[in-house]
């Protein structure tokens, strides 16, 4: 779990400080908060993403949002920041205001560049609908039975119209899932259970499928968040062979899991990768099959990026491995799905399992009162994900987008000597700082970190956060920001990196 500062940075907030004397003559302090003239042009244009401890969530206002409601957001913001303790990492500017983290650059060089959040702005202005998709009503008992397969729980009432609701929400899931891998692969309905967001369908999987004090395989790097009670038994992969998953390594952790006495109840992939930013081979995910069927665990495949590999060609899911040896082993395997990032919609909370287990979707429904997800979101994303054009422009627009902006923020750095992993979907890169670590442990990364928030005024997310065990590494968020921010981060890198190596070749002269 990680709980340290650089995860709980939040955007554009400004405090403003200043002074007034009480009755006896004290001056006293007092502060006003308030958003800055450029981050309010954002906040009105874009979205204000916001970290917590578990996940990541953004809350979108439009251009013509009232003052009201500009008001009533800003005080959300300060509550929000309250209840998860932020500690404020500031500097001030000319006229005493206090700037905090911000994606917005306002020209002023002691705004901090976030590149720290896995979220996206760039499909904001992708291809709008050409029409508008009616929404369907039911009258009658034209569902039949197959409405009872479909239970998400969701509304008290029972009639056939509402339960033809249901099976046209998760029709239109399925069939934006089976899209985003260029219909390769089917999805049958009455598997799907809903959830309130990836996070939950992982851990509704966890408590399901293991007790407190089980254990779960997870390869490493991983995004840092889970609070269930199963142990978590690192997979350790390496920059050797460009952060694969072998049999070795998976052997080595049930190994290690067995040694403390730990029952092994799953593997936990995410795939594509987060933070590393690649999709899983089919070679690489046809012996990880093999590896829990020999083991007798389960499987869970996390594809939450699925939808943001730069080709749909580079992306294998779990479902077609299962399809391709006939459905032999399937009943191990459950997938999980969200439309926070593929969408640009975190603060939706819309996530999906998948599971080709009837035991294990029967009870994810009887326990989905745990995660809800609100009709009115299921109807809306239902009626824009039936629009099959809408999404196919959607999808292409999106992947050409993030295909663009990773290639030139690795350029950048490669320009500046500083080297990537070699990545094909996602939000981000996976940055190689080794060589400018004054000693490579956690604690020398770590004080990089310090340094590059401070000095370059840049956040971004240290491999330790993601428990990775070699030191240097570093999550670059390239999507959340402006291409004009997004310049001004990569030439702070680069000045920094410059001075950093400066430094180093007048100590080893010395």
């Amino acid at each position: 779990m990680c709980s340290s500062s650089f995860e709980r940075l939040v955007p554009y907030h400004v405090k403003k400080i200043s002074h007034k004397s009480n009755s006896n003559g004290t001056s006293i302090k007092t502060g006003e908060s308030t958003f800055t003239e450029a981050a309010l042009k954002t906040v009105t244009g874009g979205s204000i993403v916001g970290q917590k401890r578990h996940r990541e969530e953004s809350s979108t206002l439009s251009a013509a949002a009232t003052d009201s409601v500009k008001e009533a957001m800003l005080g959300v913001a300060c509550t929000f920041q309250r209840i998860i303790g932020i500690r404020h990492l500031a500097t001030s500017n000319r006229d005493g205001a206090t700037l905090l983290i911000g994606s917005c650059y306002d020209g002023a060089t002691t705004v901090t560049v976030s590149v720290a959040t896995s979220a996206t702005l760039l499909i904001s202005s992708a291809p709008p609908r050409k029409r508008s998709i009616p929404m369907v009503s039911c009258v009658g008992s034209t569902a039949g039975p197959a409405c009872r397969l479909i239970d998400l729980s969701l509304c008290h009432s029972r009639s056939t119209a509402m339960e033809y609701e249901r099976i046209r929400k998760v029709q239109a899931v399925a069939l934006f899932m089976e899209q985003i891998r260029g219909g390769r692969t089917q999805f049958d309905p009455e598997h799907i259970v809903l959830t309130a967001g990836a996070t939950a369908a992982n851990e509704l999987l966890s408590f399901i499928l293991a007790d407190p004090g089980d254990g779960l395989l997870i390869p490493t790097p991983y995004y840092p968040g889970w609070r269930t009670g199963v142990n978590i038994i690192p997979v350790h992969c390496n920059s050797s062979n460009g952060f694969q998953i072998t049999l070795r390594a998976l052997e080595d952790a049930c190994t290690g899991a067995e040694s403390m006495k730990v029952r092994v109840k799953g593997l936990l992939l995410t795939n594509p990768s987060n933070p590393l930013g690649i999709a899983i081979t089919r070679p690489v995910l046809e012996e990880i099959l093999d590896f829990v069927s020999q083991k007798d665990i389960h499987l869970i495949s996390d594809e939450i990026y699925s939808g943001s590999v730069f080709s749909s060609d580079e992306f294998v899911s779990m479902a077609e491995i299962v399809e391709g040896r006939g459905h032999e082993e399937r009943e191990r395997v459950h997938i999980v799905y969200s439309l926070s990032k593929d969408l640009g919609l975190p603060g939706y909370r819309v996530g999906t399992i998948y599971s080709y287990n009837d035991q294990v979707v029967t009870t994810a429904r009887r326990m989905s009162s745990f995660t809800l997800v609100s009709s009115q979101t299921q109807k809306m994303l239902a009626s824009m994900l039936s629009d099959k054009e809408f999404t196919k422009n959607y999808l292409r627009t999106n992947r050409e987008r993030l295909k663009k902006r990773y290639e030139f923020v690795v350029e950048r750095l490669s320009n500046a000597g500083i080297r990537c992993l070699r990545g094909n979907a996602g939000l981000f890169c996976w940055m190689n700082l080794g060589e400018l670590l004054e000693e490579p442990t956690v604690e020398g990364e770590l004080s990089l970190w310090n340094l590059i928030l401070h000095e370059a005024k840049l956040n971004i997310s240290p491999g330790s956060s993601c428990h990775c065990l070699e030191a240097g590494w570093f999550r670059v968020c390239f999507a959340n920001m402006s291409q004009q921010t997004l310049e001004v981060a990569l030439r702070r890198m680069k000045d920094f990196t410059e001075k950093m190596k400066a430094k180093q070749m007048i100590s080893s002269s010395v």
